[in-house]
């Protein structure tokens, strides 16, 4: 970005400020934020939740804290033991496998989920419950505004449920993703029995992501709350 380090534009003269605080996300799940005030320091924690949207939203609530005089110390425990409601990088360990939920519902939320998912470059396993019930919206063609291209490649299963699958399996083939690695299923829980089957039969990573909209999660909640 040409206005980074506090450059002009030469056209109007338009320049970014110098920032008080400056983040850098490391590849172990650590964020560090530097301070450049009269005494620069750094504050270092192991983030709970990841994803470059998580990494601005500490740095945020790191400002607030900060502006009514929570200590560090403080700020780090509360940071590293945040834990999150039900679908907003949620986790459980179900036979053996880490069930991560999110929740999508527009185009640039769905992108930054499928970022976060896939930037170990690790091949992943994802069950898209996709609806279209009065919360999630009756019009469906927003995923096609979802750059799936992006990142098929690192999408080594796909299992797509709800009331409209073929909605979802379709973007996904469109986008160029091999069909034979897309499942359709209607019902959840067969949706996901066959989703951790396909991936133990693979020997990926022990993580399975569900993807859902507004209702596919309220619905999906009581059941996975359920698995022992």
């Amino acid at each position: 970005n040409r206005f980074l380090n506090n450059s002009k534009c030469e056209k109007c003269g338009f320049a970014s400020h110098k920032p008080h605080i400056k983040a850098t996300q490391n590849i172990n799940d650590t964020l560090t934020f530097e301070i450049t005030n009269e005494k620069p320091y750094f504050f270092s924690f192991k983030q709970s939740l990841s994803g470059d949207y998580n990494a601005a939203n500490y740095l945020a609530a790191y400002c607030v804290l900060k502006h009514i005089d929570i200590d560090d110390d403080t700020i780090k425990n509360l940071f590293e033991n945040f834990k999150t409601k039900f679908g907003r990088s949620y986790k459980k360990n179900i036979k053996g496998f880490e069930i991560n939920i999110d929740l999508v519902k527009n185009p640039a939320g769905f992108a930054s989920v499928l970022k976060k998912l896939t930037e170990s470059g690790s091949k992943v396993n994802i069950l898209f419950a996709f609806s279209d019930r009065a919360a999630d919206g009756k019009d469906v063609s927003w995923i096609w505004d979802v750059d799936f291209e992006k990142y098929k490649d690192y999408i080594e299963n796909a299992v797509t449920s709800g009331l409209r699958p073929y909605d979802m399996a379709l973007r996904l083939k469109t986008a160029g993703m091999n069909p034979k690695k897309i499942t359709v299923e209607y019902n959840f829980k067969k949706a996901l029995s066959i989703l951790i089957n396909k991936a133990k039969s693979n020997n990926l990573n022990k993580n399975i992501y569900i993807l859902p909209t507004y209702t596919e999660l309220l619905r999906l909640k009581k059941y996975i709350n359920g698995i022992k």
